[in-house]
């Protein structure tokens, strides 16, 4: 390996870091800044209920399932009433 490639290969990762290291602190304050406004945890709980509703549903149409199971099931999966 001639030098020319070897400092060539060193910037790459040097520059490569730099914007991991860049993207990585960009996420962070993006996320910091969705939780002090308040939109992803509500969007958070919105998908979590999706998720529920949508299982509780593939488990009536496969067997039916009666009131009480449901609300047991709903339960269980961590939903609120």
């Amino acid at each position: 390996m001639s030098r020319r490639s070897n400092r060539k290969r060193k910037s790459r990762v040097k520059n490569l870091k730099i914007y991991l290291l860049i993207s990585g602190l960009c996420f962070f304050v993006a996320l910091i800044v969705s939780f002090a406004i308040g939109k992803l945890p509500s969007f958070i709980d919105k998908t979590v209920s999706a998720q529920i509703q949508r299982g509780i549903s593939d488990e009536m149409e496969k067997g039916g399932m009666d009131l009480d199971k449901m609300k047991k099931e709903f339960k269980r999966r961590g939903g609120r009433q």
